[in-house]
Formats: structure tokens, C-alpha cells, sequence
């Protein structure tokens, strides 16, 4: 992924969220008139036939696919600043340290909760995790790890169940044992939070069945 971010659905010209076939369809279109082969010397189209070819191979593979739509939805949070996915274990621990700071500045009653989901699906994507297993670095996956766990900590319980699952992919047994730890930690206060969802939807059907009745 280049430093410039490329809107890969407008390169192919169909709408996000567009079904494969469509976007299989414009892609035939554009390389018909753009691939090298076939152009003979016509004018430069508007997007070059590797544009096209990289858009397609990105929003026809599942795993690119949705790495690139968590980019492509921070881009346009960011909009001023291009969102380069790191490139190494090292710039993974960077991000997610930078990202932890951010994260404790915000303000606690004004929490951006999708932000920090998907900032954090982005830093440690399958991409990312395949990167950190093959450095096999103990300490670095640590600190990653703390650090991931940490941002989790400013989410709702289920959002952090099933950001948990993305860490554990970490084939690291002392991640693991911190994971196992930070779960066990936080289980007070999940229950917690669910027998308040569960008073709060009480609360809620008995005022109903009050107003009800006094009409």
C-alpha cells in the first residue's frame, strides 16, 4: 500500500459495498481499454491498468479486503493525513504505543468506541499478526500486548470479547497467559455491565406497561 491512499472503489467506479460481480464486471471494463495490450497508444486513461489491476486484486481478496475498508474508514477520520499500515514488528509497537497515548488522552464521557475498535482491528490486522509470529520477538509481542489490552479497557464488554480473539492469534505463550489474566481481571466488571443492560431493559418494559395502564 503506497503513502498516498487510493480509493480503490472509485478506481473501478462502482459504490462501496458492491457485490463481487459488480466490481468483477468493472474491472473486465476498465483492463479492456487500459491494459498495455489493447491500448495502442491512446491517451493515458484516468486511473493506469496497474491501478485497476491492484484495486481489483484488493477488493476481490476477503483478507486484503477488509484490512483495506478498516484503512479506508480511518483515512476518512483522519481525511488530512494519509494511514500507512505498518510495515514491520518494530512499527506495529510504535503504532500501538502511539495509539495507547491517544487513546488515555480522550475524553472518558466522550469516547469514540468504533474508532478505537477499528484503529485497533487496523494496527493488529491477520497481516500484522503473521508479521509479529515470524519475528517471534517475546518481549516486543509483550508490550504489544499490554499496550492492546490497555486501549481494550475503554470498551464496552462485547466489543472487548471480540477484540480478544484477534490478540490471541498471537502464537506467544506469555501473550496468551496475559490475555488469560486480563480476562479473568475484567469478569466483575463485564457481569456487571450486563445485569445493567438487563435492569436498564427491566426499567425500560416496566415504565412501558405503566404509561400504558394510566392511558
Amino acid at each position: 500500500m503506497s503513502n498516498t491512499f487510493r480509493d480503490y472503489y472509485k478506481i473501478l467506479g462502482v459504490e462501496p459495498g458492491a457485490t463481487a460481480m459488480i466490481i468483477k464486471k468493472a474491472w473486465r471494463e476498465r483492463v479492456r481499454v487500459t491494459h498495455p495490450d489493447v491500448k495502442q497508444g491512446e491517451a493515458q486513461e484516468i486511473y493506469s491498468f496497474q491501478e485497476i489491476q491492484e484495486a481489483y486484486e484488493t477488493l476481490s481478496d476477503p483478507i486484503k479486503k477488509e484490512k483495506y475498508l478498516q484503512q479506508r474508514w480511518l483515512q476518512q477520520v483522519y481525511r488530512s493525513k494519509p494511514l500507512a499500515a505498518p510495515s514491520d514488528a518494530y512499527a506495529i509497537l510504535q503504532a500501538m504505543i502511539a495509539f495507547e497515548k491517544k487513546v488515555n488522552r480522550m475524553d472518558s464521557y466522550r469516547l469514540d468506541t468504533d474508532f478505537i475498535k477499528q484503529t485497533i482491528l487496523f494496527l493488529l490486522a491477520p497481516s500484522s499478526v503473521a508479521l509479529l509470529n515470524t519475528a517471534n520477538d517475546t518481549i516486543l509481542n509483550q508490550q504489544i500486548t499490554d499496550r492492546y489490552l490497555q486501549c481494550l479497557t475503554k470498551l464496552p464488554f462485547g466489543t472487548q470479547q471480540e477484540l480478544l480473539k484477534n490478540i490471541c492469534r498471537l502464537n506467544d505463550v506469555t501473550c496468551q497467559q496475559k490475555v488469560k489474566q486480563y480476562v479473568a481481571s475484567q469478569q466483575y466488571r463485564w457481569a456487571s455491565e450486563k445485569y445493567q443492560i438487563a435492569l436498564a431493559a427491566v426499567v425500560v418494559a416496566l415504565l412501558c406497561c405503566l404509561i400504558s395502564w394510566l392511558a
